[in-house]
């Protein structure tokens, strides 16, 4: 893994014996100055000790950066770009190549801060021998509007003659990450925000670390989505003419990440009660017939018809102690509690 993660000029550790005929030719060259090379290298391992002790980017400088943007905006260091759980990666490259986005290699340059590989890198082994790369690195949903910014710190390998590209583009399709099919697709990523080395100069790809800004435009309502680093290389490959080796540094987003979505709205509230039924009618006087019945037991019906009972004349009669007339006449309706009159008989 460590040769198809190098750039195409950098040469991997165990390649470095390669050329053996031309190592035999100054090998007495070299015995003759092994003094003077281990004094070089002292010298040189002191300076790299100074450099380590004072690089912008020490542990601590990229601490101190990640907490000064804290407040301002979203940051990633690539410590561990697995850890990128939010982020999305996706590689298009057509044919397709054996390495995708992948951790920095010192071998090929230091990180811009933090530890030495932390950035994150791609390379020509994006695509086969010859081939178009479009390899896509799009960062966690955030607020997309107007004036929103992205700024990161790239660069390409020292001296390469094979010109790189990467495009910052942006989505306001929320979480999504379609980039489309083919290598030249760019799915919902159709906001252009900045195109680094278009036309593929030779030395048009910083060849030192370098800090670029994207603003977004024309997007006056903020809307959800993403923005997205596109390493985009045409005749790229090991064969092509373009392509060698970038990394990603640094990257803060201005964006605010998108509000919490609103809280449902109450449950309407329950139903009125049904109304109360209507009362019933008031009870009414039906008088009911107690010619012939006993005085008491003519009393207790004429109140269970909710009449009552008015006065009472007696007079002789063969039937004594009994009703002989009464008036109002049975089934006559009066209001609640009308008096019924009695004539009761009497020895």
């Amino acid at each position: 893994m460590v040769k198809t993660t190098l750039g195409r000029g950098t040469r991997a550790p165990e390649m470095r014996g390669v050329n053996v005929g031309l190592f035999k030719k100054h090998f007495v060259l070299l015995v003759g100055s092994l003094g003077a090379l281990v004094l070089a290298a002292m010298l040189i391992g002191a300076t790299g000790a100074g450099a380590a002790s004072s690089r912008p980017g020490s542990a601590s400088a990229k601490a101190a950066s990640a907490k000064a943007h804290s407040g301002a905006c979203i940051a990633e260091g690539f410590d561990d770009i697995s850890t990128l759980t939010d982020w999305a990666m996706i590689n298009h490259s057509e044919p397709l190549g054996v390495t995708d986005w992948f951790q920095g290699n010192d071998v090929v340059f230091a990180s811009h801060s933090g530890g030495t590989t932390s950035y994150i890198a791609a390379n020509f082994n994006n695509t086969g021998d010859t081939g178009t790369i479009s390899n896509w690195l799009m960062t966690p949903v955030v607020t997309i509007q107007t004036g929103a910014e992205i700024t990161f710190w790239t660069r390409t390998a020292t001296g390469s003659i094979n010109p790189d590209r990467l495009q910052i583009r942006a989505s306001t399709a929320g979480s999504s990450t379609n980039i489309g099919t083919s290598s030249t697709d760019v799915g919902d990523f159709t906001l252009m925000l900045l195109d680094i080395n278009p036309n593929y100069q030779q030395g048009g790809y910083p060849d030192d670390w370098a800090s670029f800004t994207a603003t977004v435009t024309g997007v006056p309502t903020a809307m959800t989505g993403r923005f997205a680093f596109r390493y985009f290389v045409e005749d790229a490959g090991l064969t092509g003419a373009n392509s060698d080796y970038i990394g990603i540094d640094d990257a803060c987003t201005s964006a605010q990440m998108p509000p919490p979505p609103p809280p449902p709205p109450p449950p309407p509230p329950p139903p009125p009660p049904p109304p109360p039924p209507p009362p019933p009618p008031p009870a009414r006087c039906g008088v009911p017939r107690v010619v012939g019945l006993a005085l008491g037991t003519a009393k207790t019906k004429i109140r269970r018809a909710h009449c009552s009972v008015g006065a009472i004349r007696r007079v002789h009669s063969g039937r004594p102690g009994r009703v002989i007339r009464q008036s109002p006449r049975p089934g006559t309706i009066k209001h609640r509690g009308f008096p019924v009159k009695l004539v009761v008989g009497r020895r």
